[in-house]
């Protein structure tokens, strides 16, 4: 019987050591994947994402009705302040909290990799509610500046990490 019990908890940390920390796979692009050859290109391909994330969170939605006060509530991509007004709840399971951490991440790291192999052209680049006073160039040189002004500055994503008390390390996701 003690066998069995060490070969069950054995199994059990091998499992969540696989589940910790884990990447989604569509985090393997290339730096070329990301490259553009002019400002409309830029700003379509920053488009399309937006328009990516909107039907990703409406089919996550879907997914884990519960999860959110309002499932039927649109995300307005173009303004990432109201991300807020879709939080996942604090009693959300960990499989919701864990999608939607995976979903968030990988549009912010897909946006931090459009702009950072673009940083000629990003100054061109339109996003609505961004400060006058935002350098984009600088933005997008570094993980860490990304990092900064997504949590602090264009988004509401560190109110929504707090409010379910869960932390989606975005600036893990970041690191190359």
């Amino acid at each position: 019987m003690k066998f069995f019990h060490v070969v069950l908890i054995s199994l059990s940390l091998v499992l969540l050591g696989a589940c910790a920390e884990k990447r989604p796979d569509d985090f393997h692009s290339t730096p070329a994947d990301y490259r553009v050859n002019s400002a409309v290109e830029l700003q379509t391909k920053i488009d399309h994402l937006n328009q990516e994330l909107q039907q990703q969170f409406l089919t996550f939605k879907s997914q884990y009705p519960d999860a959110f006060s309002d499932p039927k509530a649109e995300l307005d991509v173009h303004n990432l302040h109201t991300l807020n007004e879709h939080l996942v709840s604090r009693f959300a399971l960990k499989n919701a909290k864990n999608g939607y951490c995976n979903m968030m991440n990988s549009y912010f790291v897909k946006m931090f990799q459009i702009g950072h192999q673009n940083l000629n052209l990003v100054e061109h680049l339109k996003l609505e509610h961004l400060p006058a006073h935002e350098n984009l160039k600088e933005i997008f040189a570094q993980p860490e500046n990304f990092y900064q002004f997504i949590i602090n500055r264009y988004t509401s994503y560190r109110q929504v990490q707090e409010t379910m008390n869960y932390g989606c390390n975005l600036k893990g996701a970041l690191e190359p």
